[in-house]
């Protein structure tokens, strides 16, 4: 079976406080970072970085909305909430 696809784990081994640590760090050899698409695009102009799809059953993740209490909140937020999903 190939590595991809066989069940695995997620260990950290090191936290760091931002995204741009994590690809410094990355870009000095210290590692591999796992990060989102979105975080890392503005680096890969800027750092010796490469990017890899993740393509592996686990690298998929679950958004949720939260929020304090629905009657509360503004009117643009609870556009906000309508336009991208419903509360549970």
């Amino acid at each position: 079976m190939p590595r991809s696809r066989r069940s695995c784990r997620s260990r950290c081994a090191m936290q760091v406080g931002s995204f741009d640590m994590v690809c410094r760090m990355v870009e000095q050899g210290v590692g591999i970072g796992v990060l989102p698409y979105a975080a890392i695009l503005p680096q890969l102009q800027i750092l010796k970085l490469r990017c890899l799809k993740l393509d592996a059953p686990w690298a998929v993740r679950r958004h949720l909305l939260c929020v304090r209490r629905q009657q509360d909140l503004t009117a643009a937020a609870r556009s906000v909430l309508e336009h991208l999903g419903r509360p549970d």
